[in-house]
C-alpha cells in the first residue's frame, strides 16, 4: 500500500472521532470526491469508512499523522476504541489494538464485544452523528473548524459531558451517520425534549464527569477483573449485598432527583432493569459502562473512596496474571476473597 501523506492535515483535539479527518479533507477538496478522500485517508474506497473503532488506524496514522503519533494512542484518543476497551482486562484490550493495528479483520468491534453484549438491542454507538453547540463554537474558535466529539455519540449520554447542553442529531442514518454525509457539526442549537433530564441533578453531573475520566484512562477500576474485586469490596463495607442494593438505590433516587426507572428507560439499554444487583454480583457485561458509572457516582456519595489509578491498575494486573476471563467461578471467587 502507497505510503502517500497528505498535505495539510488539521489538529484533532483529544476525543475527537477519526471520522472528523474525512469529513475535513472533504471540505478541504471542495466537496467533490467522496471516493477520493477515501484513498487520501486510506489507500482504498473499500472497507470500513467510518472508522468507528480504529479499522485501518495504521494507514491512517502514517497518512494524516506521520510518525507523530503512536498507533495506540490514535485508538485511544479518536475512536470508540478509547471507550470500550476500557472495560476489558489489559491483555484483551492489547490483543484488541494490536489486532487493529495489524489490519486482522477478524477483530472486529462487534466480534470482539460479542460475549459482552447480552442483547442484540444494545447499540455500542448512536444511529446519528450528535454534537454540542458550545462544543462546537469552542473547536472553531480553537481549532477553526467543528469536530465530532466520541463521547457524543454514546446512546447512553444525552448530555455533553463537558457543558451539561442537550445533545442534537446533526446527521442522521446509519449507525453513527451515514458514510454518504461528510460533514462538519454546525452546533445547530435545538432542545430534544428526551434530551434534558436530570440535567441539574448532582448525581447526572457526576454521571457526566465519570464519562470523562473514563475516555482519559483516569478509571481503571472499570477493568473487568478491578471492577468486580471492588464491587466486593463494596459488598463488604455495606454488610452484603441486599444491603449495598438498598443503600446505592436510595442515593441513586436521591443524586439524582429521579426514580431508577427513568434512568433505565432511556439510555439505549445501556442500563438493564436490576442493575445494581447485576453489577454488585459479577452478573453484568463488562461493556455495560453506562450502569457501571451510575453506581460508582452513588458509590462515590455513599463516601466509599475510589483506589487510586496506580491501586486499581495493580489490582488489574494481579488478577489478570491469576485468572482470564474464562476462569472456573470458583477459582474467581476464591481470589476475591482472598483481596478482601
Amino acid at each position: 500500500m502507497s505510503q502517500v501523506t497528505l498535505g495539510y492535515v488539521p489538529s484533532l483535539r483529544p476525543g475527537a472521532l477519526l471520522f472528523t479527518l474525512a469529513a475535513f479533507r472533504y471540505s478541504q477538496t471542495g466537496r467533490r470526491d467522496k471516493n477520493a478522500v477515501l484513498v487520501d485517508l486510506y489507500g482504498t474506497a473499500g472497507g470500513r469508512k467510518r472508522n468507528l473503532f480504529g479499522e485501518s488506524v495504521a494507514t491512517i496514522s502514517k497518512r494524516a499523522f506521520g510518525d507523530l503519533v503512536p498507533f495506540r494512542d490514535v485508538l485511544l484518543r479518536h475512536t470508540f476504541f478509547g471507550v470500550y476497551s476500557r472495560a476489558m482486562s489489559p491483555a484483551a484490550s492489547a490483543a484488541w489494538s494490536d489486532a487493529l493495528i495489524a489490519g486482522d479483520r477478524s477483530h472486529r468491534a462487534q466480534k470482539v464485544l460479542r460475549n459482552f453484549n447480552s442483547s442484540g438491542q444494545f447499540h455500542l454507538v448512536t444511529r446519528s452523528l450528535r454534537s454540542c453547540p458550545q462544543c462546537v463554537a469552542d473547536d472553531i474558535d480553537a481549532y477553526g473548524f467543528g469536530q465530532w466529539r466520541i463521547l457524543h455519540q454514546i446512546p447512553a449520554l444525552f448530555c455533553c459531558p463537558e457543558h451539561g447542553l442537550a445533545l442534537n442529531d446533526e446527521v442522521s442514518g446509519g449507525v453513527a451517520g451515514n458514510v454518504g454525509q461528510y460533514a462538519l457539526p454546525r452546533g445547530k442549537i435545538s432542545t430534544p425534549a428526551n434530551r434534558i433530564p436530570w440535567a441539574a441533578s448532582d448525581g447526572h453531573s457526576t454521571y457526566l464527569h465519570l464519562w470523562t475520566q473514563l475516555l482519559e484512562g483516569k478509571l481503571p477500576v472499570v477493568t473487568s477483573h478491578a471492577w468486580a474485586a471492588y464491587m466486593d469490596v463494596v459488598v463488604s463495607r455495606v454488610g452484603g449485598i441486599a444491603s449495598a442494593r438498598t443503600e446505592i438505590e436510595s442515593t441513586i433516587r436521591r443524586t439524582w432527583s429521579t426514580g431508577i426507572e427513568n434512568i433505565t428507560s432511556l439510555t439505549g439499554r445501556h442500563i438493564v432493569e436490576n442493575f445494581i444487583h447485576a453489577e454488585l454480583s459479577h452478573n453484568s457485561a463488562p461493556v455495560r459502562l453506562a450502569q457501571k458509572l451510575v453506581v460508582l457516582g452513588a458509590i462515590s456519595a455513599l463516601g466509599i473512596d475510589l483506589p487510586t489509578t496506580g491501586e486499581s491498575s495493580q489490582l488489574s494486573l494481579d488478577l489478570s496474571s491469576k485468572f482470564d476471563e474464562y476462569s472456573e467461578p470458583s477459582l474467581q471467587e476464591r481470589l476475591r476473597r482472598a483481596l478482601l
